[in-house]
């Protein structure tokens, strides 16, 4: 993982912290685009604009952080206030942010950045080693703690 880190960091990537709507609403819609043009389903847009919005209102917004090579956006991620925690919730990266590993500089600077501001855990969401790889193998080189969810069932 060190590896895809130092190409990320190598090629000039800067970030930014904000929790603005116009960049929420800027990453969502990238992410919807993203899943369409790859036929993996529909992400509840819903669902996050109402978490979103309860969040603003109770004082903890949702952060983005944003990956720039140049003046150009090429990735974004969103994570999840709770306690002294942060989860993972939405990223998008494009085909220049893939090539420049900015997904993973951004889950490193954004751990980075919790850190400095009280968060004792950062969840980043589940693995895929068919899907995704290389965020895969970013996320099991950073020896977090792997845990097994429930799965969701309909009791009828």
């Amino acid at each position: 993982w060190r590896h895809q880190l130092v190409v990320g960091e190598k090629s000039g990537l800067s970030f930014t912290e904000c929790s603005e709507s116009e960049s929420f609403e800027w990453l969502l819609n990238n992410c919807i685009e993203m899943m369409f043009s790859r036929k993996v389903g529909k992400i509840p847009e819903k669902l996050y604009r109402d978490l979103k919005n309860r969040l603003d209102d109770a004082g903890t917004p949702l952060k983005i952080f944003k990956a720039y090579s140049g003046n150009d956006l090429v990735a974004g991620i969103c994570t999840v206030p709770h306690g002294n925690a942060e989860t993972y919730l939405l990223g998008w990266n494009s085909e220049t942010g893939r090539k420049l590993k900015a997904h993973q500089f951004l889950f490193w600077h954004a751990m980075l950045r919790l850190k400095e501001q009280g968060a004792d855990w950062f969840d980043l969401g589940g693995i895929s080693e068919q899907s995704v790889p290389g965020i895969t193998e970013f996320k099991l080189g950073l020896n977090g703690e792997r845990y097994g969810l429930v799965g969701e069932y309909l009791g009828i």
